[in-house]
């Protein structure tokens, strides 16, 4: 069977089960039959590794984050699920890189990468996860429960300004419903 070609865009704030839907959804994907592969947060790898954050990296990381997912594209993969969309560039290009805020490379960039996505015949599903407060790690972050607070309203405006459309999911089990209900699974 010839599927619609995805990417799964996961969004929200630190510590918001974004990384373990990521997981469950792509092992659910692989277990259906679905040629899936996960793009992971690219920034976490610099937290983890205490580098230092200087204006203009947020075009940086953009650009490794959305590399990832063209080679994903361009080798066929059926199903691309990220945890780390490339609207939170923009949205931590806007909070902490000064070059970012005066040049927004990064909306520059996801303008092309979303026709690099239509050309290689994907359609994109954008879910905003609801937060658990009860399930927030301090390891690996930079941010407490209340600014994850923040950047979650902050995720849920740019998506409207920007005009992604998205649903709020409670994790793994609600996106494969969406996506079986869309008949893209």
């Amino acid at each position: 069977m010839n599927r619609q070609k995805i990417i799964v865009c996961i969004t929200g704030g630190p510590s918001s089960g974004k990384s373990g839907t990521a997981h469950s959804l792509t092992g659910y994907l692989k277990d259906c039959g679905v040629f899936a592969e996960i793009s992971q947060e690219e920034f976490k790898n610099w937290v983890l590794e205490k580098r230092p954050f200087h204006p203009g990296d947020q075009s940086y990381v953009f650009e490794v984050q959305a590399k990832k997912e063209r080679h994903l594209m361009a080798s066929g993969v059926g199903a691309i699920v990220t945890d780390s969309p490339l609207m939170l560039g923009i949205l931590y290009g806007r909070l902490n890189d000064p070059y970012e805020r005066e040049f927004k490379v990064c909306e520059l960039l996801l303008k092309k990468h979303h026709k690099i996505a239509k050309d290689h015949g994907y359609k994109v599903e954008h879910y905003f996860m609801i937060r658990r407060e009860n399930d927030f790690e301090d390891e690996g972050r930079i941010h407490d429960l209340k600014q994850a607070k923040v950047i979650d309203s902050d995720c849920l405006a740019l998506m409207n300004e920007l005009g992604i459309k998205y649903k709020s999911v409670n994790g793994a089990s609600d996106i494969i419903e969406d996506l079986k209900e869309k008949g893209l699974i």
